[in-house]
Parts: C-alpha cells; structure tokens; sequence
C-alpha cells in the first residue's frame, strides 16, 4: 500500500493525498472511532486540525438532547469548545500524534470548565496484502483536567447542614492500548476494525463542605464508617468546631473519596468505514464500550443503576479547499451522555445522569505538512 501513497503524493502534493487517505490524527479517546492502521505520510510529514465543537438547541437538528425531560429547552446541557490535534510520521511504520480540547459544559447551576489532552504512539506491524490487513499497535496516554466545581446544596450530612460544596482539581487519566486492522479495497476506500483495552483513574485534591456561619470545612471519609472534617476557612472563635471524626457501624458515609475517587478498566472495539475521491471525503466509525469501576457497588447501594456501557457513532464529510487545506464537519452521537469521553464526570452523585442520549459537533480545517 505504500505505493499507493506514494502515487497519491504525486498527484495532490506532499502530506496532502495521505490525510484525505486518512491518517490517524489524535485518535485516542475522543474519536477512537476514526483509528486506521495505516498513517499513509513519508517521514517527517503529518498533519494538524482545528475544530470548534459545540451543540445547543440551534445546532440539536435531530432533537437528541431536545428529548431530555428535565432540561429541554433550557441551556443545561448546552456544550462548547474547541481542539487542535496533530500527529507527524517519524518513519514511515512509525507515528506519533497529540491533543489538546478546552471544554465548557452548561450546568444547572455554574458551568463545568476543563481541558482534555492525549498523546500516542502507533507502529504499523504489517501491511495490507490480498485479504490479510495492514495491523499496528497503538499505545495512548489521555486525560481531562478541570477547574474547582461548586455547587450550592441544601443537604444534611449527620448533623450538619451543608450550604455548598467545592471540588478542588477533579482529574481522570487514562492509559490505553489498542490493536488496528485495516483492508484497502482500493486508493479511495478502506474498512477498519479495532480493539482496545484500557485503565482509567479519577482523582480530586479536596472536597470543601460549607456550614453556617460561613464555616468552610475539608471532608475526608477515609473508610465506609467514618468522616473525618478539618477547619479550612472561617473564624475559629464563631465556628466553634475545629476538626471532628465521626465513626459508625453501620455504612452510613459515602466511604473513600466520597465516591468521586477510583480506579477502573474498560475495553472497547469499533470500526470505520472510509472512502473519498479527489475533493470529497466521507467517514462513518461506530465504537462500543465496557467501563468496570471500583465505585459501581457505591453506586448501586445507593439504588442508583450503573451505566456500565456506551455506543458511540461518528461521521465526518470533509471538502478539500486547496492543495493543502481542507474543511471538515463532523457529528457523534452517545447512547450515553458523554461516558467514557470525561470519566472524572461520572460518581457515585452524577451517575444517575449518565443514561441519557447525547450528540455534538465540530466544525474545523486540517492541513497536511
């Protein structure tokens, strides 16, 4: 298949045949569901893409989020963003890509702000030959940051009254590898399967509870029976309470990391359907997802039903603008709203939310180099 590349080079300049014959930029998790195992650029060559994403009432044409009960036709839910990625052949078996996505997320009450990031390797195994695919090994490393999340709440937690809560650096990394098939039916078209396994973190530095009298305590509940409390703000002569250590028998506490702290694994596996011709591109890729968490049984005792899965599908028409350049729009839709894309989203108190249909959009230019 190199040759035909190589063919495609000729025809449309350097770089620029290989991303319509569709090389793997930024892949890992979102948009796993473009994976290809042949990148298709000479070394030192690669391409980079810029995207706006969002999705609100205008842009919901199939009425997927309109649906919700609770919040349709309301600004909740509402998504915006943007993302650059890119990759670079450093051999022609050998690449490597990066992403970088700013995220903003309408809430009920203050929006959800964070960056998402990945970085990966790819290494082309094998080449397509008759029936036998072109197969590479994909290692990615990813994950999501977000600013301090407050939240307003009139809730009782033993005997305290709870005015507000704020979450301090909530976070989620995830380490993936991926095994990739591809078959070329010809220059213009190509299936590709694909299937991956991963394992995900999700952290947070502080959970800040405020009482009354503007007493702001830091949380720890460092077993299922106990919660423990340390004065961070307020005036120590009003507040009275300095620090307390509660312990029961019975499991009455949210237990380690309150639920929002854990580990889990998951694998998924997907295709892509690709084809284009000298200005036209069009790409159509389904993925499917198990998620395992060590915070499922939290959730489930709370008679909450865990959302342990997702369907994922993603297609893209992109138009070449010049030699160089070309304009893409893309639309995913999610079984599951967002699951898997955000893991640090997903706790024992938002699990609830998580069986809801989701779409959005990205809208952008990529250039070949």
């Amino acid at each position: 298949m190199f040759n035909k590349v190589a063919k495609w080079s000729a025809v449309f300049g350097l770089g620029v045949a290989a991303f319509w014959q569709g090389a793997t930029v930024a892949q890992s998790a979102p948009m796993d569901e473009f994976l290809i195992a042949q990148h298709g650029y000479p070394p030192w060559s690669g391409e980079i893409e810029f995207s706006r994403d969002a999705v609100n009432t205008a842009l919901d044409i199939f009425n997927i989020r309109g649906q919700d009960n609770e919040f349709a036709g309301t600004e909740v839910g509402d998504y915006t963003g943007y993302h650059v990625s890119g990759g670079i052949a450093l051999t022609r078996r050998l690449w490597i890509d990066g992403s970088y996505w700013w995220r903003t997320l309408t809430a009920t009450q203050e929006d959800i702000s964070g960056t998402s990031w990945s970085l990966a390797a790819q290494y082309q195994a094998t080449v397509n030959l008759d029936w036998l695919p072109a197969v590479s090994l994909r290692l990615s490393r990813w994950g999501t940051d977000s600013e301090d999340v407050d939240r307003s709440t009139n809730s009782v937690l033993r005997d305290f009254n709870i005015s507000s809560v704020r979450v301090t650096s909530p976070a989620d990394e995830q380490w993936q590898g991926d095994i990739i098939g591809s078959w070329f039916v010809d220059d213009m078209e190509s299936f590709t399967a694909f299937f991956g396994y991963g394992k995900s973190t999700v952290s947070y530095n502080q959970l800040l509870a405020s009482f009354s009298n503007d007493c702001v305590y830091s949380l720890q509940s460092p077993s299922k029976n106990q919660l423990t409390g340390q004065l961070y703000s307020g005036d120590p002569l009003v507040c009275e309470l300095l620090d307390f250590n509660l312990n029961s028998n019975d499991a009455v506490y949210p237990g380690e990391g309150f639920g929002m702290a854990y580990s889990g694994t998951y694998f998924h596996f997907g295709g892509m359907y690709q084809t284009f011709d000298e200005n036209w591109r069009f790409r159509l890729g389904y993925r499917f997802q198990s998620h395992q968490r060590s915070v499922d049984a939290e959730v489930a005792a709370n008679d909450v039903s865990v959302v342990s899965s997702n369907h994922i599908i993603t297609s893209e028409v992109g138009f070449k603008l010049s030699r160089y350049w070309a304009l893409f729009a893309r639309a995913t839709f999610y079984k599951n709203q967002l699951l898997g894309e955000m893991p640090f989203a997903y706790n024992v108190f938002t699990a609830h939310r998580f069986d809801k249909k989701y779409g959005l959009l990205s809208f952008g230019l990529v250039t070949g180099f």
